[in-house]
């Protein structure tokens, strides 16, 4: 078992980063991103540690399509936590990300490490806690199963919004602001601004249209009028996951509790601190 303090950067949008330590160098900054398939790491950062990109791979981001270098790191460490050769593409968007947000991020890390461990979030206390399976003690707050997307695999979990549902959100740390579909707006006869706003995820520029949803709930967890983006990627996202995506659960929504991803467990824990 592992703790590690995390910061957040970017104002508006926030983001968790967290410091890793990479073939025994560091710290650096990564990402703490649930939603990210295969960890990365930022173009500059592979040239300075010399890490070889032995492939490509096409990839699909919040922004769209993109082609990833890949290669494999020696060792990925959180704390005391490591874990031995881990996959990772190599991507000039983290320093394109990074410049959005005023801040230097030199990797992203995702569900092939993540994977290992139940991870706990305390986001009031600016905590991450690694612990293996059978480290200790009960997670906080009651468990809310999850199940992975069955191509990219994102955790899917029930959500209720303004009593209705249950909808099929990701639940992504690597987010700063929670989302919903225009086809569930739609469906729940909501409206969303006309005055769009713009942001930046991987694979390039997002325009958003926002909105407010009185109820927002995951298990007996409930926030009152939510503020929520409203992007256009969630079909291109669905299919590259392999599942329908109504929404994505991110940082403002998240920010309140204690968090516990158990991956070995497939359940999510809220605590409310």
């Amino acid at each position: 078992m592992t703790e590690a303090p995390f910061r957040l950067t970017g104002g508006a949008n926030p983001l968790l980063l967290v410091p890793c330590a990479v073939n025994g160098s560091g710290p650096f900054e990564f990402i703490l991103d649930s939603g990210a398939s295969t960890s990365l790491v930022s173009r500059e950062l592979a040239d300075r540690l010399a890490i070889e990109a032995t492939g490509s791979r096409e990839g699909t981001g919040a922004g769209g399509k993109l082609t990833l270098a890949t290669g494999t790191l020696r060792t990925l460490s959180i704390g005391t936590e490591t874990e031995p050769d881990v996959d990772v593409g190599i991507t000039e968007e983290l320093e394109r990300i990074g410049s959005f947000v005023g801040a230097k991020i030199h990797g992203d890390v995702g569900y092939n490490f993540l994977k290992h461990f139940r991870v706990t979030v305390d986001y009031p206390s600016s905590v991450l806690r690694l612990e293996r399976p059978g480290e200790g003690g009960p997670a906080g707050g009651e468990p809310v199963e999850f199940r992975l997307a069955p191509i990219k695999p994102l955790l899917l979990v029930p959500v209720s919004i303004n009593g209705r549902g249950p909808y099929q959100f990701a639940l992504d740390t690597g987010s700063s602001m929670t989302s919903i579909s225009p086809d569930l707006v739609k469906e729940l006869g909501m409206s969303s601004s006309s005055a769009g706003g713009s942001g930046l995820g991987a694979g390039g520029a997002l325009e958003v249209s926002f909105a407010r949803v009185k109820t927002f709930a995951l298990g007996g967890h409930a926030v009152s009028d939510l503020d929520v983006a409203v992007p256009a990627f969630f079909p291109m996202l669905s299919q590259a996951a392999g599942a329908r995506l109504d929404g994505g659960l991110g940082y403002n929504f998240l920010r309140r509790f204690r968090v516990t991803l158990d991956y070995p467990g497939r359940a999510v824990h809220l605590e409310r601190v």
